[in-house]
């Protein structure tokens, strides 16, 4: 004979049910609600940086793009472009006042965390202010020939 079961453990067994089956589903919505592909379209590019008050130069390709859901609605897009273009980029995108030249792996790049393949040795980073309570992150990676600019795009 089945054991019968007190309306608090009938609660409880209905509860774990219930959280059994909201888990998958909310890890299949958070995955659906982001674009974590690596494709990225010319309209991903514009509205990153029309977001970002960026100036990307023709010469510039974008390898990734991101749209991590969060609460603060971050948005990652990854560049490389030749070195000889860096110094441009950054000061038609108002960023040359921005960066700092950095040695430190540590606190200051746990931002963009998983984001990179491997942490770069030469690199300058920072944040740019965009007013109203959106910023933008910026770490460049100047250890190879072509430079590659990490952007996150984020509010607060």
């Amino acid at each position: 004979m089945p054991e019968i079961l007190s309306p608090k453990q009938n609660f409880t067994m209905l509860k774990i049910k219930h959280t059994l089956i909201a888990i998958p589903l909310l890890a299949l919505i958070l995955v659906a609600c982001g674009n974590n592909s690596g494709d990225v379209s010319q309209s991903d590019v514009d509205e990153f940086a029309e977001r970002a008050s960026l100036v990307i130069p023709a010469s510039a390709v974008a390898t990734d793009f991101k749209n991590i859901f969060s609460m603060d609605g971050m948005i990652f897009l990854q560049l490389n472009l030749p070195a000889a273009d860096l110094t441009t980029f950054l000061y038609d995108s108002g960023l040359d006042g921005v960066l700092y030249n950095e040695t430190d792996t540590g606190p200051g790049m746990a931002i963009f965390g998983d984001l990179l393949a491997e942490h770069p040795t030469k690199f300058r980073q920072g944040q740019k202010n965009l007013g109203e309570g959106f910023f933008l992150d910026v770490l460049t990676d100047e250890d190879q020939e072509a430079s590659v600019v990490y952007l996150i795009w984020f509010g607060t």
